[in-house]
């Protein structure tokens, strides 16, 4: 199984609704982009622990074009609109370690609907595959 197969699959919220979810892709920047402009000014805060009020080419390229061992990140896409990201978690392994740094993010209008946990919990499945150990 490929690692974009192996890495893909579905989170089922608390009300039900299942949201497929995929390892960000570097074709996926204009929709980070999109996605990123969908954000509360709180949530790009604590995401980022300032302002950020655009998501500029070169950030979008950082975020999407990822190696997938030490770099990787999963995006949750809107059952409705699958062309539209929803919630990104990622992590980025600390050289020469088996630890790796974690951040999530997920746009206002789909909080506190367990989509962050849920994308958390295959993230940390991801990362056990790649030899991660502790965020």
């Amino acid at each position: 199984m490929t690692p974009d197969v192996a890495d893909s699959g579905t989170v089922a919220l608390l009300d039900g609704t299942i949201v497929p979810y995929r390892p960000i892709r570097p074709g996926d920047r204009e929709a980070l982009q999109r996605f990123h402009g969908r954000l509360s000014g709180a949530s790009i805060y604590f995401r980022f622990f300032g302002a950020r009020p655009y998501l500029s080419d070169a950030m979008s390229r950082h975020f999407t074009e990822l190696d997938g061992r030490d770099r990787f990140a999963l995006v949750a896409l809107d059952p409705v609109a699958p062309d539209e990201i929803i919630a990104v978690v990622r992590f980025d392994r600390e050289p020469g370690t088996d630890s790796a740094e974690y951040a999530a993010i997920v746009v206002d209008a789909w909080q506190g609907h367990g989509l962050g946990l849920g994308l958390t919990r295959r993230l940390i499945e991801s990362a056990r595959t790649r030899d991660i150990r502790s965020f």
